[in-house]
C-alpha cells in the first residue's frame, strides 16, 4: 500500500510540473493580438514569457521557504539528533530572521535593485543550508537559523514587485494574481518532495539539498529573465 501511495504521490507531482511547463512553452510560442480592452490586455499576461519565468522564480522561492518550514524541525531532531528544545529554538530564530529580512529588504532594494536582491538571497539560502549540513555544533546551527530565516523570506517582496513591474500599470494586479495562484504549487510539491527524499535516503544532507532545488530553479529563471 505504501508503495502504491508513493507512486500516486509522485504522479501528482509530475502532473503539476508538466502542466506548468506546458504553460511556459505555450507562452513562448503564442502571440496574442490585443485590442484596447482591459480584459484582453489582462488575458495576455497568461501568455507572457517574462511573467511565466518570474512565476517560476516565485514558485522556487515558495518551495525553499515552505519546505524548510515544514521539515526542518523533524529533520534536526531525527537526523541530526539535536534536542527538541534547541530544534524549537531553531524555528523561533528562523521566524525572527524572516521578520528582520522582510523589514529591511526595502532599503536594500533601493540600493541594488530587485533582481540583485533576489539573486543575493537565493544564493545566501543555498550557502546557509550547506553550512547547516556541515556544522556539527548545535549552538552554531542556531546562529545559522537566524540568517537562513533572513534569506528565506527577503526574496519575496522584490519578486512580487518585479512581477508587477513586468506586468505594467494596466496588468499589475492580474500579473501578481496569476503568479500567486500558480506559484502556490511550490508549497504543495516541496513538502512532499522533501519527505520523499527523506523516505528514500534517510539523509539530512540530501533533504537539505532537496530544499535548495527550489532556489536553483529560481536562479535559472532569474538569469533567463
Amino acid at each position: 500500500i505504501r508503495k502504491i501511495y508513493l507512486q500516486l504521490l509522485m504522479l501528482s507531482i509530475v502532473v503539476y510540473i508538466i502542466d506548468f511547463l506546458l504553460l511556459v512553452v505555450i507562452s513562448t510560442k503564442i502571440n496574442i493580438r490585443v485590442n484596447s480592452t482591459e480584459v484582453k490586455k489582462s488575458f495576455k499576461v497568461l501568455f507572457d514569457k517574462k511573467i511565466a519565468l518570474s512565476t517560476l522564480i516565485r514558485l522556487g522561492e515558495l518551495w525553499a521557504t515552505w519546505g524548510t518550514t515544514t521539515w526542518i524541525f523533524s529533520m534536526l531532531v531525527l537526523y541530526r539528533h539535536i534536542p527538541v528544545i534547541l530544534s524549537s529554538s531553531f524555528l523561533l530564530l528562523f521566524g525572527l530572521g524572516q521578520l528582520v529580512g522582510i523589514l529591511s529588504v526595502e532599503r536594500l532594494v533601493s540600493i541594488i535593485g530587485d533582481k540583485k536582491v533576489i539573486m543575493v538571497n537565493l544564493i545566501g539560502f543555498i550557502a546557509l543550508t550547506l553550512l547547516i549540513i556541515i556544522t556539527s555544533f548545535p549552538l552554531l546551527v542556531l546562529t545559522e537559523a537566524f540568517f537562513l530565516g533572513i534569506f528565506s523570506f527577503s526574496y519575496r517582496p522584490p519578486t512580487d514587485s518585479l512581477i508587477m513591474k513586468i506586468g505594467g500599470e494596466g496588468r499589475a494586479g492580474t500579473s501578481i494574481g496569476f503568479a500567486n495562484a500558480v506559484s502556490q504549487i511550490g508549497t504543495m510539491i516541496a513538502p512532499t518532495f522533501v519527505g520523499f527524499v527523506l523516505y528514500l535516503t534517510h539523509s539530512f544532507a540530501f533533504s537539505m539539498l532537496a530544499l535548495d532545488l527550489g532556489c536553483i530553479i529560481s536562479l535559472i529563471c532569474l538569469f533567463l529573465l
